[in-house]
């Protein structure tokens, strides 16, 4: 079961080690052939912008920059949750990228960012291979 608190204090520190790893799956010798959605520049930067932006600083930049910063942040959430509730990853090493802490750490990052009542927009039906800011 997810938890629906906080997942501890260190949330931007497991952003940020979430965001390590999966550039660290770009590389092929890791062998874990992870899907390319899953490592594009748009949800490693989605990740790293809302673990180094503080919450309190979001409210206080201009409404266009800080939108768009979470508009990226929402969407490389949702692609990371909606393969890893598939189980689109394919087998051997991939799994041991994720767990259960990096699926609800993501869940609780959703609904910080856009509400817990915006769940039903997670597209949880085909992923498409790239995000809409990369299309």
């Amino acid at each position: 079961m997810l938890e629906t608190s906080r997942p501890g204090p260190p949330t931007n520190n497991q952003l940020l080690k979430l965001s390590k790893r999966l550039l660290e799956a770009r590389d092929p010798e890791t062998g874990c052939s992870l899907p390319g959605h899953f490592t594009t520049d748009t949800v490693v930067v989605g990740l790293i912008d809302i673990a180094t932006i503080s919450e309190y600083d979001l409210p206080q930049m201009q409404r266009q920059v800080s939108e768009r910063i979470k508009r990226r942040a929402v969407s490389a959430v949702r692609v990371l949750i909606a393969g890893l509730i598939q189980g689109g990853l394919p087998a051997g090493r991939a799994y041991d990228f994720f767990s259960m802490e990096d699926l609800n750490l993501l869940f609780y990052v959703h609904s910080q960012l856009s509400g817990a009542e915006q769940y039903p927009d997670i597209p949880l039906g085909p992923i498409d291979e790239a995000p809409a800011d990369e299309q």
